[in-house]
């Protein structure tokens, strides 16, 4: 094993490992086409305009603890020196927005190669890249994500029932279908942290925080049945409301807490989403089916299934990457 001492040496070989774990496209050719859009309104947003409230706002905001991006301009200035700079900071905004051009530096990122608490340090795949991107560009997102969402949500294009229901309801689908789904997740998890191809599932989970999506359908199948016998869903899902045992009998069972489970001669049906969750719900714990609210339903019943709960999520595109390596 060659080991390098050079700083400039060391970047250039992050450089090369973290670029190579995903290819994109250099010319417009290599992009997949998209498919044929069709519109849900005749409206369309035209301006997008920056408010100083919410310049000010999202200045306040900034996390003095977070590093700062390619401008060296840190968050602890943009929090305490808020006051001062939501006024020029707005002109600039609103002239980006106007002439349609985002800054270049903006587009930049510093990104860092962070060890993953495991392995030999030596080792670059036990390395995974962090991009700092420029603080004022997130501001700047914010505005743009802010204008898109009451967009969308003063025109009813947010569509709530099916983006709220659609993991639970469709969970029943094939096994190949079940395995493609796994793996898109894997490679975004690949993508994320910088992991070699080789590396197991479970390690990639276990990096970010997450869980398989078969087991987040689950709980998600539970957690809405919950909401269903507690009348904590729309009304048009009120009437969905399945028999218990002490509905029906005179008795306290044991199994009083249960529900009934429902006879299927098809496959397709016995996987489907009420029965599948009425096998789920009757193997619960009373404690757990006793919940008394649904954020202490939720946490027994991660507890119960020793799921992760802190997830690290990263945001932004790199259009160009600069690497910078800070030895002590």
């Amino acid at each position: 094993m060659n080991l390098i001492s050079d700083d400039l040496e060391k970047a250039e070989l992050f450089n090369c490992y973290f670029s190579a774990q995903m290819h994109l496209g250099q010319h417009e050719n290599d992009f997949p086409a998209l498919p044929p859009i069709s519109f849900l309104t005749v409206e369309r947003l035209q301006d997008i305009v920056a408010v100083e409230s919410d310049v000010l706002k999202y200045l306040c905001q900034s996390n003095p603890c977070k590093s700062c991006g390619p401008d060296g301009i840190s968050n602890h200035i943009l929090k305490y020196c808020a006051q001062s700079l939501y006024k020029p900071l707005t002109r600039l905004f609103n002239f980006s927005l106007r002439s349609g051009v985002y800054p270049s530096l903006w587009k930049v990122s510093n990104v860092c190669p962070v060890y993953k608490s495991k392995g030999d340090k030596n080792i670059m795949s036990n390395y995974r890249p962090i991009a700092l991107l420029s603080s004022v560009s997130k501001i700047l997102k914010k505005i743009i994500y802010k204008a898109i969402y009451e967009f969308c949500e003063f025109h009813d294009l947010l569509i709530t029932e099916n983006s709220d229901y659609a993991d639970v309801i469709y969970d029943n689908c094939s096994s190949a279908d079940s395995a493609n789904i796994e793996h898109v997740q894997r490679r975004a998890c690949i993508i994320s942290t910088g992991a070699i191809r080789v590396t197991k599932h479970v390690t990639l989970l276990k990096e970010v925080g997450l869980e398989l999506l078969k087991t987040s359908r689950k709980v998600h199948r539970l957690t809405y049945l919950y909401k269903i016998k507690n009348h904590l869903v729309p009304d048009y899902l009120r009437n969905f409301h399945p028999l218990f045992h002490h509905n029906t009998e005179n008795y306290n069972l044991r199994r009083h807490a249960n529900l009934i489970p429902i006879r299927s001669r098809t496959v397709a049906y016995y996987n489907s989403f009420l029965l599948a969750t009425i096998r789920d719900w009757n193997s619960l714990s009373a404690e757990l089916i006793s919940a008394t609210s649904l954020a202490s339903f939720k946490r027994l019943l991660k507890k119960n299934l020793n799921l992760c709960s802190k997830k690290y999520i990263h945001e932004g595109m790199v259009m160009r990457k600069r690497f910078i390596l800070d030895y002590a």
